[in-house]
């Protein structure tokens, strides 16, 4: 199992790990009224981010997924629900393809300006993740020179500065 150490938290506005439901503002996106008037609406999930979002013995199912339901019980019209991948979520509903979201994800500056979010319900916290064995790693400064590993299009990306400026404060980059 690996061990997991913090390296950096910030405040609730600007590291926020949330479940949320994500209104497009582009001209593409339905509207409430337009929903009704069609009959659905087209949430989009995905299915590999415990606890909010995964599949137990083939159904969807995690904190999202309640979500979800508790939505299906609660409209007034359909509720249709696809699973995509992480990088496809984002841009699904940023396009239009999807009226909402309900996934886990960070809010950031650049992701306000094209995706609303309804108040968080959760804080990030980031970690790295090391081999249980491997005593080489103790606090921030002993990540210096190590190479990091970000997912593609993930909002951990712009963090990178932040953890530069950290190790810089201990004599040390990244690698």
């Amino acid at each position: 199992m690996p061990t997991t150490l913090p390296f950096s938290r910030r405040g609730v506005l600007a590291a926020l790990l949330l479940p949320i439901a994500l209104w497009a503002t582009t001209a593409q996106a339905a509207n409430l009224d337009e929903i009704k008037k069609r009959g659905y609406m087209t949430v989009v999930t995905e299915d590999d981010f415990r606890p909010f979002e995964f599949v137990k013995d083939g159904k969807p199912t995690g904190f999202n997924n309640e979500m979800v339901d508790a939505l299906r019980k609660y409209a007034p019209f359909e509720i249709r629900q696809e699973i995509l991948p992480w990088p496809g979520i984002l841009a699904g509903v940023a396009t239009g393809k999807y009226d909402i979201a309900i996934t886990a994800v960070l809010m950031t500056k650049e992701r306000t300006q094209s995706l609303d979010f309804t108040s968080p319900i959760a804080d990030a916290t980031h970690y790295y993740v090391k081999r249980k064995d491997d005593s080489s790693i103790k606090s921030i400064k002993d990540l210096n020179g190590k190479t990091v590993g970000v997912q593609t299009g993930s909002a951990f990306l712009s963090r990178l500065p932040e953890l530069q400026a950290m190790l810089a404060k201990e004599g040390g980059k990244l690698g």
